[in-house]
């Protein structure tokens, strides 16, 4: 599923290997800006949880993470939902009240 989910948002998803992906993605980090929001979706695709969660935090605190404004309810951090270090991130990026408090407007 994650694999299907990513290649329709970034083509480099397609390339059939996680560890490739990586030290594909550390390259051109090294050459520009990549968001580490990437990063976060390789690392889960290598099943590293501790370095995923790790790599959102660094979105969220270099500001280059768009996507994690939909934290809480995006389906490609599924594998996440139930670790503490990643339910403390959501929080710092979208408070549950605040959640909450959009979910009910939006019905």
């Amino acid at each position: 599923m994650l694999i299907q989910v990513a290649t329709q948002v970034f083509p480099f998803f397609e390339i059939p290997n996680w560890a490739v992906r990586l030290a594909q993605l550390k390259a051109r980090r090294e050459r520009g800006c990549v968001d580490p929001y990437w990063f976060a979706l390789v690392h889960l695709g290598l099943g590293d949880s501790a370095q995923a969660i790790a790599a959102l935090g660094q979105s969220y605190a270099e500001g280059s993470g768009d996507d994690l404004t939909n934290i809480r309810v995006e389906q490609l951090f599924e594998p996440l939902r139930g670790d503490p270090r990643f339910q403390a991130l959501a929080e710092k990026i979208v408070p549950a009240r605040e959640f909450a408090q959009t979910a009910r407007e939006s019905k």
